[in-house]
């Protein structure tokens, strides 16, 4: 597809590959489109206040601690949908999907006019195929299937679109000189419009904050030098990366909670855990087995020779291939460069909270992943140019395609229900605790008790410290009428985290089931201060007031859970007791 022709100049061939590529995405991710809303997806969409009102719009712009997290751009994406789709999922997949199709288009288009760009430029050309290849690869790679089929990483597949449309801005800038142009001769509009679209990459998902260094790499890749002009017009870019990436990062510690004994590494130790990262998502793009959606957690040990041989590499590579530039070109260096620098602000020297619970995660390369598979791709066109009948020059062209897709299907059918994706995670990693606690939920919610009981002691026993699955296990407990065991465990996850809200709560249904009023009152009352705007508080706390008889205090606390909730059934019957003896009281 030629990045200067009109659709009426495409030819055919161009239509029936972008039709051939949309079909292929589709197809892949159709198990997900009725599937459950999982994991996180609770927090972004099902209770996520924000997406239920006009208000919330304000909220979700002004004050970042009303979100999940502050992604601006993203949680109004969701709020959209929200009052397009409520809580029926397929309208998410198929935007998801749609975007993730849109965005293999569109590299298509950027790898065709940059690989022109640089044959321009006086190097050897690249067969026609390799951008198609590439951006086909990227379509159907199972490393994407997390980025595409959760609906929470909505985020990563609506930011990358941006930083796409950027570069292809910013290339339309660049044009029709190299770096060598006068700053008058290039139109400024293009730079703006770029500039306008790399900050909506931002208020999306902040890792977009890397696009300006890659922007300078691809331009050193295409010229081998940088202007100092170009250098200067990409400082705005950087201020505006940095500065989003510390709201970000501050963020991450103060609202999502990535700080304490799970992050302090040292940061020796994180240069080790960068390392490894690294070639494993290198690893994963060349040979994807056992993809999982939360991969075992390694020890990082600064004693361990292979984890030091890993840096060295890391070091090494880049060294070789620019030592080699003259003999083998840029390329081999700048697909290095630009893969570790679009996974830098993922390789753990940010805290983030995934690094709880693993060091790696898959979507974090979703967009990083396009310099290797691009490479890959080269490499593949290569040695089949040399295969003498066309039929097998399409075969083998198709083979690592197809391979790539019937895995992504397979994968993305553990995307339609809580069940399949955490049976699927511990069957390839059995020690995720965070897979066991969720598979306790799962089990938990159809009824399973004995299965649930299994999951939370599987979580326990892995992560004794985690104070939500003491609380859950405390709440099925209690559920099963085992009230000394459930009042431990809560008391447990209140050691662990004394604002625990629910546990708060769940502890003060423990204590108001044995007889012990005034303590589930000080409970519940705990939690009502701690979260006020959740009925579920009020109606608890109104309840124990009215059995201990201070009606007047229960009145007024079941009042307050009507008005937050209306609807509340229980609330209402509880008030109308609670009016009953206030009157014959009086009487």
């Amino acid at each position: 597809m030629d990045a200067d022709s009109s659709p009426n100049q495409m030819g055919w061939r161009c239509w029936l590959k972008a039709a051939l590529l949309i079909g292929a995405v589709v197809a892949i991710y159709a198990p997900a489109f009725n599937g459950e809303f999982l994991w996180d997806d609770n927090e972004w969409v099902t209770e996520n206040r924000t997406l239920r009102s006009v208000h919330g719009l304000y909220q979700i712009w002004f004050e970042p601690a009303a979100s999940p997290h502050y992604y601006p751009l993203t949680n109004t994406g969701f709020w959209v949908q929200y009052q397009l789709f409520g809580t029926r999922t397929l309208g998410y997949h198929v935007v998801t999907t749609l975007l993730h199709a849109a965005n293999a288009l569109l590299l298509w288009r950027l790898l065709r006019k940059l690989f022109r760009a640089k044959s321009e430029a006086g190097a050897a050309s690249v067969s026609e195929h390799v951008p198609f290849l590439a951006a086909f690869l990227f379509a159907v790679h199972p490393m994407q299937v997390e980025s595409v089929a959760w609906i929470t990483e909505f985020k990563n597949t609506f930011s990358t679109l941006l930083c796409l449309a950027s570069v292809a801005c910013f290339l339309k800038f660049l044009r029709p000189a190299g770096p060598e142009q006068a700053r008058a001769r290039v139109n400024w509009s293009w730079y703006g419009l770029a500039f306008i679209f790399f900050l909506g990459a931002l208020l999306a998902k902040s890792v977009a904050a890397t696009l300006p260094a890659a922007l300078l790499v691809l331009i050193w890749w295409l010229h081998g030098r940088i202007a100092a002009w170009l250098w200067l017009s990409l400082m705005p870019w950087l201020a505006a990366g940095a500065g989003i990436g510390a709201v970000t990062t501050w963020i991450e510690k103060n609202h999502v909670g990535a700080k304490g004994i799970d992050w302090s590494y040292t940061f020796v130790g994180r240069c080790l855990i960068a390392a490894r990262a690294l070639w494993f998502y290198a690893l994963k793009l060349v040979w994807p087995a056992n993809v999982s959606a939360i991969e075992p957690k390694w020890q990082v040990d600064a004693r361990s020779p292979v984890q030091w041989l890993l840096l060295a590499a890391c070091v090494v590579v880049p060294i070789v291939f620019w030592a080699l530039r003259k003999k083998f070109g840029r390329g081999p260096l700048t697909a290095v460069l630009l893969f570790g620098g679009m996974l830098l602000p993922a390789l753990g020297f940010i805290d983030f909270y995934t690094m709880l619970f693993a060091l790696v995660c898959n979507h974090y390369q979703y967009l990083a992943c396009v310099p290797i598979l691009t490479a890959l791709a080269w490499a593949i066109v290569r040695v089949i140019e040399r295969i003498p009948v066309r039929r097998l020059r399409l075969a083998s062209a198709a083979l690592p395609v197809l391979v790539l897709s019937v895995v992504s299907f397979t994968l993305a059918k553990t995307y339609a229900s809580s069940e399949a994706l955490w049976s699927d995670t511990l069957a390839k990693n059995p020690n995720a605790w965070v897979a066991h606690y969720n598979m306790a939920q799962v089990c938990s919610e159809r009824g399973d008790l004995a299965g649930a009981e299994y999951h939370f002691l599987q979580t326990l026993q892995l992560r004794s410290v985690y104070p939500e699955a003491h609380n859950a296990y405390g709440a099925l407990l209690a559920q099963q009428q085992k009230l000394g065991p459930a009042e431990l465990h809560l008391r447990a996850a209140l050691r662990l985290q004394p604002e625990h809200v629910m546990a708060h709560s769940n502890l003060g249904i423990v204590l108001a089931m044995t007889g012990r009023l005034p303590e589930a009152v000080r409970e519940f009352a705990h939690a009502a201060r701690l979260d006020p705007q959740v009925a579920l508080y009020h109606v608890n706390l109104g309840m124990a007031l009215q059995d201990s008889g201070d009606y007047e205090a229960a009145f007024c606390e079941l009042q307050i859970a009507l008005q937050l909730d209306p609807a509340s059934e229980q609330a209402r019957f509880r008030r109308d007791a609670v009016l009953r003896a206030l009157r014959k009281r009086r009487e």
